[in-house]
């Protein structure tokens, strides 16, 4: 079997899920690996990275780590590194923006769900900038109910049906889902220019 059907990336990001939620295993709590701004800022870096996947219960890691593999799944880019880049700038994005609130000083973050928001609006985009009508019409109204739900979470601070959870979702911090979808149609936006550029550049030369 060659390497590149090994789907090395997939690999690493289920091994990330893995090691940020062994604490489920033992029943404690994830706060070592969750991100608290303070923690954080007194050197402990690797919560930028482990916050987003580490979850607070079974429940809440089935529903976030489903609906992001699904998502990176996916999606139509091919490249690996710019599928990675995908989820880092999703991450960052949802992680940046919460901390232009207050919850997340007094809850902390942690869970995929603003990176998956984010994994969705980059679907929808590939959707928008496809030749084909019918996808260019899915991934609008994809997008804009997306958006649409994110504006009102924002607004009212409670998260779509999170009384649905019974808890079990810890305090959703809404904002990370509006970071998320920020985050990721900024770097789908680079990506696509840059394609664009990178098109017309050569079409010069073939004149």
């Amino acid at each position: 079997m060659r390497i590149k059907n090994l789907h090395l990336d997939l690999i690493l990001l289920i091994a990330l899920l893995v090691l940020c939620n062994l604490h489920l295993f033992s029943g404690v709590s994830p706060a070592t690996v969750t991100f608290l701004p303070a923690a954080a800022a007194d050197g402990e870096w690797w919560r930028i990275v482990t916050h987003a996947f580490a979850h607070v219960s079974w429940y809440h890691l089935l529903i976030d780590a489903s609906a992001f593999v699904l998502l990176y799944t996916c999606l139509r880019e091919k490249t690996i590194w710019k599928k990675l880049a995908y989820v880092a700038a999703c991450i960052a994005g949802s992680l940046l923006f919460s901390l232009l609130f207050k919850p997340i000083y007094s809850y902390g973050l942690c869970g995929l769900s603003g990176a998956a928001h984010g994994l969705l609006a980059v679907v929808a985009c590939e959707l928008i900038v496809s030749k084909f009508r019918t996808d260019k019409t899915i991934g609008l109204i994809c997008l804009g109910i997306l958006i649409s739900k994110t504006l009102i979470e924002l607004f009212t601070g409670n998260a779509f049906f999170s009384s649905l959870h019974f808890g079990n979702i810890g305090t959703p911090i809404v904002e990370c889902h509006t970071g998320g979808i920020i985050g990721g149609i900024t770097l789908f936006i680079i990506f696509h220019l840059s394609q664009i550029k990178k098109a017309a550049i050569q079409s010069s030369t073939k004149m």
